[in-house]
């Protein structure tokens, strides 16, 4: 007997950039072994290449004995050190009670869609996981095109003409700063604009901001919450400042005007879905949150690493005729326009986005590129998304903390010694344009 499976569930493809990712991984487990003839240059997923932090895989160790359930809503020792922690990053008052642990970021979003009432409004090109998860627990979507003059950020008159037009009624916009995938990082000036239209029109705002910790010149970061308290969740969690993906812990911060009764309601969700988030983890996680020389050392080389690769893979780009790069402010993605060489792409065949990444992972170009329908771009928009982390972060840390290079030359050799694949990635790219 066959099993019939929800509707809901029917229209969830793979994300490509898992997809590809995954595909590459075994490809190099395998070379490990028996050896290979060629490499991939891995621009399509993305997450840190460096190690997690020492006092973080210290503390797992620690805790490994502990097996127990905990409060659904976090341990409070790694509650108690939050408010500090957005107090020096952010220059924000919270307080412990105004947090939530949950198992990842990405679990975050699916429970705030999952408890609160309306459409999710979507700036475009977005993360490749927001529309599945709205469409998981049945919730419409209502897409916003950006404007790549612009650096593909949601222009606040745009999204008011599309409130008048809609229908009444509650909505939830999710916006992500720095974003995945363009690295644009929103002013505070933008996002109060953008908070005067969803105060005006009764929008509560899912603020991801995983990639905070990450934005190149931190003074520029302001989150969501800031300039719109009442009305804004922030997801946030180890996975991109710590490095910490697998360990899967994420957070949810209220709004100021969260109700017990709303706190309430994560405790029951949560504990009817998965009792709590690792018990172990979460006490890893507390000096993550800590304030230590280790951590802050551990942020500003983190920091400074992924906007040296930036600035550099951009720079290498930027000189292939018909390429174009939204520069990016934070985070460890950008956005790199072809369009240019449509004509000459097309005239192989090649009309879509996804056409010309299949094109490119093939022999002997081995370029793995996140195509921008993935974003919800349109499919004939020759823009990808490009991940610059295909390194090894120890060694590259290692490097930087002996010898910091100073000037586009030393960070130029600095990126051939320290990530041969993407620069290696970058001349294949190129070749293969010149060749259209």
């Amino acid at each position: 007997m066959e099993a019939e499976l929800s509707p809901s569930v029917l229209g969830i493809t793979m994300p490509e950039n898992l997809a590809v990712g995954l595909m590459i991984a075994e490809h190099r487990a395998r070379c490990a072994s028996r050896g290979c003839d060629f490499e991939y240059a891995a621009f399509a997923l993305g997450q840190s290449p460096f190690p997690v932090p020492d006092v973080v895989a210290a503390a797992l160790r620690e805790a490994a004995s502990h097996g127990e359930y905990v409060p659904t809503l976090g341990i409070r020792p790694l509650l108690e050190q939050l408010p500090g922690f957005w107090a020096r990053h952010f220059g924000m008052q919270r307080t412990a009670d105004d947090f939530v642990v949950v198992p990842g970021a990405k679990a975050g979003i699916h429970l705030l869609l999952s408890m609160l009432r309306g459409p999710l409004l979507i700036p475009t090109p977005a993360w490749v996981g927001y529309g599945p998860l709205a469409t998981l627990v049945g919730k419409a979507v209502e897409r916003l095109p950006t404007d790549q003059a612009v650096g593909y950020k949601l222009d606040p008159e745009r999204l008011e003409s599309h409130l008048r037009a809609a229908s009444p009624g509650q909505r939830l916009l999710i916006l992500n700063s720095p974003n995945n995938p363009t690295g644009a990082v929103y002013t505070r000036e933008e996002l109060a604009a953008i908070a005067a239209v969803c105060r005006r029109n009764g929008v509560l705002v899912i603020s991801d901001e995983i990639y905070a910790l990450s934005t190149y010149d931190p003074t520029q970061f302001v989150s969501m919450a800031a300039v719109y308290p009442e009305g804004t969740f922030v997801v946030s969690g180890l996975s991109k400042f710590a490095a910490a993906g697998g360990y899967r812990l994420g957070l949810v911060v209220l709004p100021s005007e969260c109700s017990a009764d709303h706190r309430q309601i994560f405790q029951k969700v949560g504990a009817a879905t998965y009792s709590n988030v690792t018990t172990l983890v979460q006490f890893a996680a507390i000096p993550a949150f800590a304030d230590s020389p280790v951590m802050v050392e551990y942020l500003a080389d983190t920091r400074s690493l992924h906007a040296l690769m930036a600035r550099e893979l951009q720079r290498r780009l930027r000189a292939v005729p018909g390429a174009r790069i939204c520069t990016p402010d934070g985070g460890f993605y950008f956005m790199l326009d072809l369009n240019d060489v449509a004509p000459r792409a097309a005239a192989r065949g090649l009309e879509s986005s996804g056409e010309v990444a299949a094109a490119l992972l093939g022999h002997p170009i081995h370029v793995a590129l996140l195509a921008g329908e993935a974003t919800e771009l349109p499919a004939e928009d020759l823009s990808f998304r490009v991940a610059f982390v295909d390194y090894d972060g120890a060694a590259a840390m290692r490097r930087y903390r002996a010898e910091r290079p100073a000037g586009p030359v030393a960070e130029a050799q600095f990126v051939e010694a320290a990530a041969p694949r993407m620069t290696e990635g970058v001349e294949r790219l190129s070749r293969w344009i010149e060749a259209l």
